[in-house]
């Protein structure tokens, strides 16, 4: 469903990578604002992220990036500044949240 879409049933929503939209107002207040700042990461941080939502550890992001495990966690934490998580766990939260709205 696109966004003119869930326009039409949900006036207020946020953007996902994947062009999907989000609908925030279903969500709680504190998850509702970090889905608004997911359009805020660079394409570097948002390929960590979505790594990060499939289930991998930073050795495996590492890997799979082709870069130092040390950059990963330098991505990782601008990550979670960005999203003002306080958390991996939280950030992997959000990031497997995103990932299966982004599949369907």
């Amino acid at each position: 469903m696109g966004v003119s879409a869930w326009r039409g049933i949900v006036e207020n929503v946020a953007p996902l990578p994947c062009g999907h939209v989000w609908p925030i107002l279903s969500t709680p207040p504190h998850v509702r604002s970090c889905f608004e700042l997911i359009s805020d990461l660079t394409g570097r941080e948002s390929e960590v992220f979505r790594l990060l939502g499939m289930g991998m550890d930073n050795r495996e992001i590492s890997r799979e990036l082709g870069v130092a495990e040390r950059t990963t966690r330098a991505h990782m934490t601008a990550v979670m500044t960005k999203l003002r998580l306080d958390s991996r766990l939280q950030a992997g939260i959000v990031a497997a949240s995103v990932l299966c709205w982004c599949e369907t």
